[in-house]
Formats: C-alpha cells, structure tokens, sequence
C-alpha cells in the first residue's frame, strides 16, 4: 500500500512530466514520410485527398493499398495514426503522443513498484521511495540522446511504432503475469490478455518479439511452479504470434530484404556475427550515450547491492561492479575525450562490450529471480530479445535501442527503489545516482525543447505559407514559387525537402497541401525573425491539414 501523502506526490511528479510532454510535442511538426501517410499517399495514392480531407472509407483503402503495394506490414498502429490525425488534426496528434510517453512511464513505475519487495509503510521512506521512484523512468527518458529521440519519439510515423506499443506491452505484462502466475482467473481478464498480447505484437518487429517472449516466458513459470497449462495460455500465446503474422508475411518485409542484396549474399552465421557488431556499436553509440552512462552507473549499482546483501558469489558481484566502471570510463573517454572518434570502436572493444551486454543481462536476470521478483525477470529477457532479434535484419537506425530504453525503465526504477528503501548506504548511493541522472536530464531535455521551440517557429511559417499557395492556387491563380525558410536547428529536425539527400519528400508534401507537380520550393536561411511573420488567418490552419 502507498501512503495517502505519497500518491498525492506521485501525481505530482508525473503532472510536471507532462506538462513537458505536452509542450515538448506541442513543437514537433510532421517531417518526412508524415506528409505521406497523413495524405494518403505513401506508397499507394487514394485520389482526391489533401491533408485531413479523407474519410475513413479513403484511409481503409489506403491502408490496404499500402500492404499489397509492398510498403509495409505495420498496419494497426499506423491506423490509429491516420485515424487520431482525421479526428484532431496535427495538434490531436501532438496531445496523443505526449499523453501516450505519459502512459509509458507511469506503467513504468507501476511494473517496479508492483513488485517492489518490502515497500516501505512508516516515517520518511514511506514518502521519499514511491516519490522518488515515480521520477525514475522521466529522468531515463529524459537521457535519451536527440539523434535517438529525432529519429524514434519526436517522429510520429516513428513514434506510433516505437513509442505507443510500449503501453499494450506494459498493460499486458502486468495483467497477464497476475492472471497466470497469481492466478487471478476472471474470465474477461483473461481474454483482456489475449487482446493485449495482439495488440503488443501487431506493432513492429521489436515489440512483436518481446510480446511473444513476455507470453512464452509467463507458461515456462507456470511449469515451472508445478501448474497446469490451460486453454486460455495457449489462446494468449496464439494471439501473440497472430500479431507477428501479418508483419512478417507481408509484402513489405520480402520488399526491404531484396533492397538488400549484399545482405542476403551473405551466409546467416555472416549475417549475425555482422549485426551483432553494428549493434553493439549502435547500443553505446554517442547518439544515445547520456542513457547509456546512467544505464552503467545503475549497473554499478547493482553490483555493489548484491555484493553488499550476499546475493551470489562476492567476488562475481565485485567483478562486474569493476567490469560497468571500466565500461563507463571507456565510453566517457571514448564519446567525449575523443581520443578516437566517436563510435569507431576497435574490434576487440566490440565483443568486450557485447560480452559485458550478456553478462549485464545474467546478472539481472540473477538478481531478480534470486529476489523472486520473476515479472521483472520476464521484463530483462524481453529486453534482450528486443535487441537480439535485430541480428537478421539489415537496417540499424538509432530508433531501435527505443525498446530497450523502454522496458529498461521498471527495471532501474524497481532497483533504485529497492536500494532506496534499504540500508542507509544503499539510500545514500542510490539518491546520488538519481540526482546526477537528474540534472542531465533537465539540461538535456531543456536543449532540446529549445531546438524544438526555434524551428516551430519556421515551420508554422512555412506550413502556413504553402496553404496560402494551395488556396491562391484552388482559386484561379498562378503556380508561382513558394519562398520558404531552413530550419534554425538542423539537431532538432526531421528530414526536410531542401536536403538534396531526402528532395523526393517533395512529393508527398505537394499531395498533403494539394500543390501542382513540380512547383518550386525556395528554401532560404532566417536572417531576421521578422520575416516569419504571417497573418493570423493563416497561422489558425498551420498545421492543421488547412482546415
């Protein structure tokens, strides 16, 4: 149970989460293959739509037509996209993903919590814990490195595959080990289950894997403790692969592998060896090393609890606690000294580091079987396999450490608030680490709300000023060029058309503003604010599809 005075500063702590959320999204414009999906036009065209103009007999046509033409298998969660978009608009969409990165962290905190063993009930603790707990996974998300962000959280074709399904798959987590292991056995929660597990799963390729190992993982335990496998397991595994199906045997799969001959030249064992470098080289990467260094320091943590509580071999616990420092100064030295450049590890270094990855991983799962705590042991299996299955597949964007990060996030909040509510030592290191993870994160996130927040500016312009062309044009006038303005922050930015590398974008822009073929865009840098401004007609249909 939680003190009165304890929820209460929960709720707070997770209210200033999303009021950052909330203006943090109310920033991020659409970029990219955005202007494609959200006009229908991203690998099939449905005719006759420009921005929120569509019905949802046009989006139905379109999601199919995207399937067979091979684009993509990742269906229902693009439709749920496309669906909040024609309800909202841009700013529905920008409310619904800062409250569904609210939602990812607020389950978070519940899944460590949940399983917190020996919850503190009286004095000070009984407070501090949960409260400093709940900060936990919005300082995590917090150290998410921008390049990592740009690419995954602040990139809604992105975002609705990476970020959203990070919910179906804690609520499913939780409401299917309490159903199975603790045998909480009402029917509708059981099929509340399998409709989770399908949702988690029909997502994309990481969280598909992680659903099916979390199902899988949950009737092992049931073995394990002597208990009958029942009908309704079987139907919440079933409905999990049935979610992988439409993603892996879609067009779209057979479609990126043969984009990818040299891929699939090579033998499988070749394919693996390789991958398991690129992404060890991707997971300790300087796009992402802020999470990575407090990842480490939690890691420090860790060894030295166990080694202090007797849990396990002393000189093993010691022996990782010596291996995560010298990890965590190799990065340090590597990322920022620049005594090479960044990233470009040596071979040797790469399998050290992938070798420290398994051997994190047997300890955490040590750990939290030894403690009992098997939900999270389910959670760090799921973990590793949402990075493992990337070893046969041949595109490693920075996004993919996202589910990681993710499910990582009970796991350090449920460890920091075990050391939290024990020995004052333990106390005093663990509130050291969250208080340096703290500051970091604050100045991090603060970076990039700014970068954000400058290029809002230029893009409420530019949206702007090419509605203004569409309606001069829709009525009679002159495809005449449309000046338009760079961007003030190319770190905090989505690709954008006047990049030579990304000019074909240009495409699914003139079909969400309902531009002619080929109309110039001239782009050209911000040289006073001034110029930016627009009148307020025209700013009231910025980003909301002209309507």
């Amino acid at each position: 149970m939680m003190r009165k005075e304890a929820k209460i500063g929960v709720l707070l702590v997770f209210a200033v989460f999303l009021w950052y959320l909330l203006a943090q999204y109310s920033s991020v414009y659409i970029y990219y293959d955005d202007y494609g999906y959200l006009s229908l036009s991203y690998g099939y065209r449905v005719q006759g739509v420009t921005g929120l103009g569509y019905t949802p007999a046009q989006m139905l046509e379109f999601v199919q037509g995207h399937y067979a033409s091979g684009s993509s298998g990742r269906l229902l969660y693009m439709l749920i996209f496309l669906t909040v978009y024609m309800l909202a608009g841009l700013r529905g969409v920008q409310v619904f993903m800062a409250l569904a990165a609210e939602a990812v962290l607020v389950l978070s905190f519940m899944l460590a919590w949940r399983f917190l063993d020996k919850k503190p009930e009286k004095g000070l603790a009984s407070l501090a814990v949960p409260v400093l707990m709940a900060a936990v996974p919005g300082i995590l998300f917090g150290l998410i490195g921008v390049i990592v962000q740009r690419s995954g959280s602040y990139w809604y074709a992105a975002s609705f595959l990476y970020v959203v399904p990070a919910i179906a798959f804690c609520l499913f987590a939780m409401a299917y080990y309490r159903t199975a292991v603790e045998e909480e056995s009402r029917t509708w929660k059981k099929a509340g289950c399998a409709v989770l597990a399908f949702l988690a799963a029909f997502s994309q390729e990481q969280w598909m894997v992680a659903a099916v190992v979390l199902a899988a993982g949950v009737m092992v335990l049931r073995r394990l403790s002597g208990k009958r496998l029942r009908g309704w397991d079987w139907c919440t595994l079933a409905a999990a692969v049935a979610g992988t199906l439409p993603i892996l045997t879609s067009p779209g799969a057979e479609r990126r592998l043969q984009q990818h001959t040299w891929f699939l030249e090579m033998s499988w064992p070749e394919r693996i060896v390789m991958n398991i470098g690129l992404i060890t080289r991707t997971f300790f990467s300087s796009d992402n090393q802020l999470y990575t260094l407090f990842l480490l320091m939690a890691m420090g943590c860790l060894g030295i609890y166990m080694a202090a509580r007797r849990i396990g071999l002393l000189w093993e616990n010691l022996a990782f606690t010596a291996a995560t420092a010298a990890a965590a100064l190799y990065l340090a030295v590597q990322v920022n000294i620049r005594i090479v450049a960044p990233n470009q590890y040596s071979e040797a270094a790469v399998w050290l580091l992938f070798l420290y990855i398994l051997w994190m991983t047997g300890q955490l799962l040590f750990f939290q079987f030894r403690q009992g705590n098997r939900m999270q042991g389910l959670v760090v299996l799921a973990a590793f396999f949402s990075m493992a299955c990337l070893t046969v597949v041949p595109e490693l964007p920075s996004r993919v450490v996202l589910p990681f990060v993710f499910l990582s996030m009970p796991l350090v909040c449920g460890l920091l608030g075990q050391m939290l509510a024990g020995r004052a030592g333990e106390a005093v290191l663990a509130a050291a680490v969250l208080a340096a993870g703290a500051a970091v994160s604050c100045h991090n996130m603060q970076n990039i709300y700014r970068g954000y927040k400058a290029n809002e500016l230029v893009m409420r312009y530019n949206d702007a000023a090419l509605w203004q062309a569409s309606r001069k044009i829709q009525e009679g006038g002159e495809a005449e060029p449309v000046r338009l303005y760079r961007l003030l922050d190319n770190l905090c930015a989505g690709d954008m058309a006047y990049d030579p590398n990304f000019s074909y974008m240009t495409y699914w822009m003139e079909c969400y503003y309902g531009l002619p073929s080929g109309i110039p865009l001239d782009y050209q840098m911000v040289q006073d604010m001034g110029e930016l401004t627009v009148p307020e007609e025209d700013l009231a249909g910025a980003g909301e599809g002209g309507a």
